[in-house]
């Protein structure tokens, strides 16, 4: 296993050329949801999965950790990844080394990660520069969370996807949206469990 160091954006990128508009667009946070994707149909989604399960619930007692993975699926090509999350900081805080990477082979080129645990937001982006890119169904980001422990019980929190832009989530640094990529353009599904809500109740487990 392991831990993912927070990277900055690399000062050059090397590869073939719809790779290269992939990871432009992603970068910039176009709007590439309006592209005609290469590879054609829009059928690439996110998953949640805890304890090896898919699944978008789960349970957790005050002051426990929580381990969420997400990853990404699609029968076609994906060459660029941007994940970004977004959840109550006063509830959740990613823990320390909680950033873990499960896809360094399928994506091995980082492109920029952020953790914001004050604002409680996450974003990172990845890509992949061989032909031909990866599909199927690929383990992205573990993320270790420390639950409050004096929140409430039977409190209901989300994780969620970050769906638009951010612009100045702190001085001079933005969040680009949830996004899968190929060629020039997206390959992310337009319905609307595409970029899936993970929900975490935070009770006490009764034992017998």
């Amino acid at each position: 296993m392991k831990i993912m160091r927070l990277l900055k954006f690399p000062e050059k990128i090397f590869g073939n050329l719809s790779t290269t508009l992939a990871i432009i667009l992603l970068l910039l946070g176009t709007n590439i949801n309006s592209l005609l994707a290469q590879s054609g149909d829009k059928v690439a989604t996110f998953y949640n999965s805890a304890n090896g399960i898919v699944t978008n619930q789960g349970t957790v007692n005050p002051g426990e950790q929580f381990t969420l993975t997400v990853g990404v699926t699609s029968p076609e090509e994906m060459s660029a990844i941007t994940l970004s999350l977004q959840w109550n900081p006063e509830i959740l805080q990613v823990a320390e080394n909680g950033i873990i990477n499960v896809s360094e082979s399928t994506f091995p080129v980082p492109l920029g990660s952020d953790l914001y645990n004050e604002q409680g937001y996450f974003t990172i982006s990845k890509a992949n520069f061989n032909s031909p890119s990866p599909f199927g169904a690929i383990d992205f980001v573990t993320i270790i969370f420390d639950v409050n422990p004096d929140i409430a019980v039977n409190t209901t929190t989300t994780i969620q996807h970050v769906t638009e832009n951010i612009d100045g989530i702190t001085p001079g640094k933005n969040i680009n949206k949830s996004e899968i990529a190929w060629g020039s353009g997206s390959v992310l599904s337009l319905t609307e469990n595409a970029r899936p809500t993970f929900s975490l109740l935070v009770e006490v487990r009764r034992f017998m």
